[in-house]
């Protein structure tokens, strides 16, 4: 396209779609003979249109994820259901496979890809248990004592950082100053 000339509003439809679909500037104006600023001036102007590509994208992705675990990993004539292709590929890598595309299903969703589990010991959660009791004993003036000074403690334990750090940085001008 030249430059100045307009493009019309389903040409910028498609350069969105592209783009969300993509996710790069550059290679979107590339495949529209535009620059990447036009691509993102586009994007920044159909806000919905980008939101609904990306949604097509995902639901896409799901789809063909869906699609391997269920034909690939698991259906009739799947690799888990032929022994030769569990030799063949081997079962770790296998498993491998299937836990990247379930856990990319579950990122492209949102949803977590890690879990964390903290073990507190029981000694902890018995005393936790009775400190909390004591402080719902307490009326609520005193708590709000207790939470200003602990506040207090803090800030009086804060490092200065009014002046720069000596050392290896010393020399380095101040981020102001740039």
């Amino acid at each position: 396209m030249s430059a100045g000339k307009k493009a019309d509003i389903q040409t910028q439809m498609a350069v969105v779609a592209h783009y969300a679909t993509t996710g790069n500037s550059v290679e979107t104006g590339k495949e529209f003979d535009i620059s990447h600023t036009t691509v993102l001036a586009y994007v920044a102007r159909q806000p919905e249109m980008y939101e609904l590509a990306q949604q097509i994208v995902k639901t896409k992705v799901l789809t063909a994820l869906d699609a391997f675990v269920l034909e690939c990993m698991i259906g009739p004539g799947g690799v888990l259901d032929d022994p030769d292709k569990i030799k063949k590929a081997g079962l770790r890598d296998i498993m491998v496979s299937f836990g990247i595309a379930v856990d990319k299903a579950r990122q492209i969703k949102g949803e977590a890809t890690v879990r964390v589990a903290i073990d507190v010991s029981p000694q902890v959660m018995a005393a936790s248990d009775v400190i909390l009791e004591a402080l719902s004993k307490l009326p609520k003036d005193a708590l709000d004592e207790i939470v200003d000074a602990d506040f207090e403690i803090i800030e009086d334990d804060l490092p200065d950082t009014s002046s720069p750090p000596a050392g290896p940085t010393a020399n380095l001008p101040a981020l102001t100053s740039l």
